[in-house]
């Protein structure tokens, strides 16, 4: 069988996948099983980078060039300058940034009290088949969030949100239980393979159940040792709120 070079694709045990970097992963690009190494695989694959071409490609483009008056994009440029919008945290103010790059191509020179339920049904189905349900389900949390703000500047009214007519699933989560000896294994294997970094952050991630990019994101400066042991302290998600990691005796 003759063999394809396509972006981003790998074969493993002879399954294919398609594996998009952190930033794609970011942008809601999620890997994807392709099935057994082959031509159907191989086209999964090139459909999977066929999308994220055509939304990097978008990205460069302007997304709204013109702000017409009480229009939705007039009002998040509005709601951008205010303090409100500098409060938020910067992954925030990120998050916001990735949903309007959906919302501002579509409703950004309309004014809000045009938009209807089957605009927004038909416009989430399109961001989940373009990219995947996650980044739809987001996309539709944060057009609720910023309908609110507008109606708070007199561009429509709160009550009248057409999206609250859409079921918005959130996407199972994923969930994996993982033994001491299972991650045990898995440290070691990565340790004598020479990746030395990857062993770190698995046996810092099972041991302390933070996230893979907040195991990543740790400093030496954020360790602190208490009469237990070592203790980083983290960026709470609220102001009100503390949050630690603490580890026990390494599992290497």
């Amino acid at each position: 069988m003759g063999r394809v070079k396509i972006p981003y694709y790998v074969a493993k045990n002879g399954r294919g996948y398609w594996q998009p970097t952190r930033v794609m992963r970011e942008a809601g690009f999620e890997p994807v099983a392709c099935g057994p190494d082959g031509p159907e695989a191989w086209r999964k694959a090139a459909d999977c980078l066929a999308r994220w071409k055509e939304y990097a490609a978008a990205k460069q483009r302007p997304i709204i060039p013109l702000m017409p008056a009480g229009s939705l994009a007039e009002a998040f440029q509005r709601y951008r300058g205010t303090a409100e919008w500098s409060a938020k945290a910067p992954r925030t103010r990120e998050e916001w940034e990735r949903a309007w790059f959906h919302i501002g191509r579509v409703f950004g020179d309309v004014r809000p009290h045009t938009v209807m339920l089957e605009h927004i049904s038909g416009f989430r189905g399109m961001v989940e088949g373009k990219v995947s349900r996650r980044e739809a389900h987001r996309v539709i949390k944060i057009w609720r969030a910023l309908w609110r703000v507008s109606a708070a500047m007199g561009y429509c009214q709160r009550d009248a949100d057409p999206s609250l007519g859409v079921r918005n699933k959130e996407p199972e989560r994923r969930q994996a239980l993982w033994s001491y000896r299972e991650a045990a294994l898995l440290v070691k294997g990565a340790w004598r393979a020479g990746y030395r970094g990857l062993a770190a952050a698995i046996a810092v991630a099972w041991d302390s159940s933070l996230s893979p990019v907040d195991v990543r994101s740790l400093t030496p400066a954020q360790r602190v040792r208490d009469s237990h042991g070592d203790v980083f302290m983290l960026a709470p998600p609220q102001p009100s709120r503390d949050a630690r990691a603490a580890f026990s005796t390494p599992i290497w």
